[in-house]
């Protein structure tokens, strides 16, 4: 097998072409997130936290990192908030 780019021998299941960097055939793209998805995410995180933590590490998982910062700093806050509004209700 060889490249179509840059002419070089590649190895039957080579990912990239070592000399041009260039995908081959192999190459598996990340899947995407829908968006109804990304928003959950962030809904979830505000009214349970945990969830929240629990679907940032999947975004981080399927290459959204900015969403999956933004859902566990979401997720973060309001772990705090919920803490602090039923510490209150405690007293």
């Amino acid at each position: 097998m060889f490249c179509s780019s840059c002419g070089s021998a590649l190895a039957e299941k080579a990912v990239i072409r070592p000399k041009c960097g260039c995908p081959t055939e192999n190459y598996m793209k990340p899947q995407e997130v829908s968006g109804g998805a990304i928003a959950a995410s962030y809904i979830a995180g505000a009214i349970i936290p945990l969830i929240g933590w629990v679907m940032a590490i999947y975004l981080l998982v399927k290459c959204k990192v900015g969403h999956a910062i933004g859902v566990a700093a979401v997720s973060i806050f309001m772990a705090f908030f919920w803490y602090g509004f039923f510490g209150a209700l405690v007293k």
